[in-house]
């Protein structure tokens, strides 16, 4: 097919685990094994545990560089908040070198 992959949810925990291995790892082999893999969307909360890329300063370091050979302008994230009445979302960008 030529249709685009998009990884609609992940995460992975701090506990029990290397995460920033896990990031390493999934940013590495997934343009590899799967060639049209275009967009994933990162649960970044804490819920049961603490999913979020900027838990540790080790997982949004391998975060950083795991999107840096990416990178071809500031990314754009979208956020949607999952809190009852909230009405937050929109765009915003990132600085990945600051």
């Amino acid at each position: 097919t030529s249709k685009p992959l998009v990884i609609s949810e992940t995460a992975a925990p701090d506990a029990g685990g290397d995460k920033g291995a896990w990031i390493r790892d999934a940013f590495q082999t997934l343009p590899v094994r799967f060639p049209r893999f275009e967009s994933l969307t990162w649960f970044n909360y804490v819920k049961e545990t603490d999913w979020r890329l900027e838990g540790t300063a080790a997982s949004l370091a391998a975060f950083r560089a795991a999107i840096a050979p990416l990178d071809t302008g500031p990314p754009t994230i979208n956020y949607y908040s999952p809190a009852n009445g909230a009405l937050l979302h929109g765009t915003v960008q990132v600085n990945v070198n600051a």
